[in-house]
């Protein structure tokens, strides 16, 4: 038979064979690891490309088909996800798409993808940064019931041990007896040199690099919101690991680990307090991990949410439930706001409900709990509004890029695109520095110069709230950049 004489060509498909095979329906039939390059924004506004691995399944209901509809899995999944922005309403349309092209083989769709993203972070005292990479789970399910949708990711952090401290502080005070008899006089200098010595520090507590993973459920309707679900965890905890680190980094980081002692039981229920104040992270499960510098083993803790939120199906309201608990996260805690050498932090737990048009005043206590929740709450505006001014930016230039017609004007995209990229990389910097006030908030730092330790003053935070030198301090430090310029 020759070739020309063929029009149709008919392939054999064995999955439609009535071959005999053992009848039963399955859970999950589907592929794994299927390599798809995707956008993702982490919450910045800015797009990220990924090199992603993602798991599509199907459940197979008819117990005599011997197969699904395997090819169709692959292909529906490269067509919407590869080099496309995800976005939560594009997975639940993939997932219907998927049961669709199965021919009523399927009724429960499940896709898991998984990547890392990098993250700028800022270091705790030097005006330094360094890049540090999350791993980053999503699966969204899909069935009668509805869909779900849910987020995973890891910090890490050091944990010192609190009983390994005080027990540490019981060797010094031992020592100090020792080198001090009762009685004796006590010279400062003496005292002073002998807290900076090793003689006079006998015993260090021990602590460790710990992991926290975060699984959360999603609101169909609200954004993957990665950095915030981080920022959350990393604050509650104030010891995330550290990338660029000069000494005063260093050192500030140990004051860190000494004003933040904890055991996994402590530091797992300091993330499920800050994440049952978020009604954004829904059904989320907190495991904590402290690798052990003592013990050849890990210690562990678990929490999940306190009050369990169900998933929203999508196109219905929120449940009552769910409304009573929102609104009772808005609460004033001036007793929670703790004070430490003379000034307050005020941590991100703490919530404190301002007069409608309050304003700081010179009349109240510098810093006080109610001026840092102001500057707070601007911060975190200005941010907000940054971070949708950069994704607006962003949106711009894709929108260049696919809107290849207009031949007419080279000359001024070419003119715009440049400027539209230092605008998105000044507002990258801003928000890197708000979060950094925002951090000085929290440590009880916020309001004061860096360089002299002195008042940076109401009017000029209200200015320019992430300022960090007063007005005498920065006017000595342009004068003296002028002089290196000259």
């Amino acid at each position: 038979m020759h070739s020309d004489e063929i029009t149709v060509r008919l392939m054999p498909d064995v999955a439609t064979q009535t071959r005999a095979h053992p009848k039963a329906a399955l859970d999950w039939v589907g592929m794994d690891g299927i390599e798809v390059p995707l956008y993702f924004d982490a919450g910045d506004g800015q797009m990220q490309r990924v090199n992603a691995r993602v798991g599509v399944f199907v459940n197979l209901t008819r117990a005599d088909q011997r197969g699904i509809h395997m090819s169709r899995l692959y292909l529906l999944v490269d067509e919407h996800l590869g080099m496309q922005s995800l976005k939560l309403a594009e997975l639940h349309a993939l997932l219907r798409t998927l049961l669709a092209s199965q021919c009523a083989l399927s009724d429960h769709g499940h896709l898991n993808i998984r990547f890392d993203v990098m993250v700028r972070r800022a270091a705790p005292h030097s005006a330094n940064s360094g890049w540090r990479s999350y791993p980053v789970s999503i699966d969204a399910y899909l069935g009668p019931d509805g869909c779900r949708l849910g987020l995973e990711t890891e910090v890490l952090y050091s944990s010192t041990c609190p009983a390994s401290a005080a027990l540490s502080r019981q060797l010094i005070q031992e020592q100090f007896i020792r080198d001090f008899q009762p009685g004796q006089a006590l010279d400062h200098a003496a005292v002073h040199a002998w807290l900076g010595s090793e003689q006079g520090i006998v015993a260090t507590p021990h602590a460790q690099r710990s992991v926290a993973r975060l699984q959360v459920g999603l609101a169909n309707e609200s954004s993957f919101r990665l950095l915030d679900l981080i920022d959350l965890a990393e604050q509650s905890l104030g010891t995330a690991v550290q990338v660029a680190v000069k000494r005063e980094d260093e050192q500030a980081f140990a004051l860190a680990n000494g004003r933040n002692l904890m055991f996994c039981e402590d530091a797992a229920r300091r993330i499920q307090k800050v994440l049952d104040a978020d009604a954004d992270f829904m059904d989320f499960h907190v495991r904590v991990e402290h690798q052990e510098s003592l013990h050849p083993y890990n210690v562990l803790a678990q929490a999940s949410s306190v009050v369990a939120r169900a998933v929203v199906p999508e196109g219905t309201s929120v449940s009552p439930a769910r409304q009573t608990f929102v609104g009772k996260t808005s609460k004033v805690f001036d007793d929670a706001v703790m004070r430490e050498d003379g000034s307050y932090t005020l941590p991100a737990t703490v919530s404190i409900d301002l007069p409608q048009g309050y304003r700081p005043t010179p009349d109240e206590e510098y810093m006080c709990p109610r001026q840092l929740a102001y500057f707070r709450n601007k911060l975190n505006c200005w941010r907000e509004q940054l971070v949708e001014d950069s994704r607006q930016t962003m949106d711009n230039l894709h929108d260049e890029v696919r809107d290849v017609g207009d031949e007419a004007e080279p000359a001024t995209r070419e003119t715009e695109n440049p400027l539209e990229l230092r605008t998105r990389d000044r507002y990258r910097k801003l928000i890197s520095k708000i979060d950094r006030a925002l951090r000085r908030i929290e440590e009880g730092y916020y309001g004061y110069c860096e360089e002299t330790d002195e008042e940076i003053g109401i009017e000029r935070l209200d200015a320019r709230p992430i300022a960090t030198l007063s007005l005498d301090a920065q006017e000595r430090c342009e004068h003296l950049q002028k002089q290196m310029g000259d």
